[in-house]
């Protein structure tokens, strides 16, 4: 069984690779080719997990988040979990990954895939809400999404308009790592 780590998945991420596997995962939705059972979630004491499988005709994959609001007050992630991948055949685990880093590339992911497909020839601005984490992994993809990324020969982004929750300033995801991004 591979076990991934947060670096290890961060090691391994291509972004226009992560991109065209969102494609393909929209490809499926929109086929039917999937079961997803709705998501139960479990709460106690203001503590949750919740469960989240998907069976494809390959593969098992499941999510299992615990969504615990009082970690901030601990300097500590709200919501943490892992990504399980079994064999569809016979149900034997695959791989364990961190669920934080899969969710952060996977969702960063579909913003590039809703800016190849949706912005406009001439865009070179993208607004990011959120200045956390997520929105340093939406800057990764921005940057690399066409037109914004430039893969149809548009030109760069300009630079993205980041805005977060704390007023008057910004999270140190995305503020601290902004100017490492490729493209911005």
């Amino acid at each position: 069984m591979i076990v991934l780590s947060k670096e290890q998945i961060e090691e391994m991420v291509d972004p226009d690779q992560m991109m065209d596997q969102i494609e393909e995962a929209y490809r499926i939705y929109g086929s039917g080719e999937f079961y997803m059972p709705p998501r139960p979630t479990v709460e106690h004491e203001n503590k949750q997990l919740m469960y989240m499988p998907c069976y494809t005709k390959d593969i098992i994959g499941t999510k299992i988040l615990s969504i615990f609001p009082e970690n901030s007050k601990l300097g500590l992630p709200s919501i943490d979990g892992i990504v399980l991948l079994n064999d569809y055949t016979t149900g034997a685990p695959l791989a364990v990954m961190d669920g934080q880093s899969v969710t952060a590339w996977r969702t960063g992911a579909v913003g590039g895939v809703g800016i190849r497909h949706l912005s406009r020839k001439d865009c070179r601005t993208v607004g990011i809400i959120g200045a956390g984490m997520q929105g340093f992994h939406q800057a990764v993809y921005a940057g690399k999404a066409g037109p914004a990324g430039d893969p149809l020969g548009q030109g760069p982004v300009s630079g993205p308009v980041l805005r977060g929750r704390q007023r008057g300033g910004t999270g140190a995801g995305a503020a601290g790592v902004l100017p490492e991004v490729p493209g911005l």
